[in-house]
């Protein structure tokens, strides 16, 4: 298992990641961490996340699915990758087309 920011990152073979969230954090703080790790850069060199989602909308979704017991996946790309988040699995984040995503 790979190190990354004093977070744990497991490599999901080939060019992708699964990311725990970790109780400290917030999901938009989870998807930049991923990013980053998939990128191999610090997250601040990433453009900012709201380029391509509504960084306050996507965590108020996942906590009201967390909280109402829904089932919810998010899907979208930044910075080259694309991430799957989901209510109840790890965060998905590849560089791969969405359509190759697990």
């Amino acid at each position: 298992m790979e190190s990354y920011n004093q977070h744990q990152i497991a490599a999901d073979g080939g060019s992708g990641v699964v990311v725990e969230e970790q109780p400290w954090e917030s999901i938009v703080q989870t998807v930049i961490r991923g990013i980053a790790a998939v990128k191999g850069t610090p997250e601040c060199d990433l453009d900012p996340l709201y380029n391509s989602i509504n960084p306050e909308a996507l965590n108020e979704l996942m906590r009201h699915s967390q909280r109402i017991s829904s089932d919810v996946s998010v899907e979208f790309t930044h910075e080259g990758c694309t991430v799957l988040v989901r209510n109840e699995d790890p965060m998905k984040i590849t560089d791969s087309p969405p359509d190759e995503i697990m």
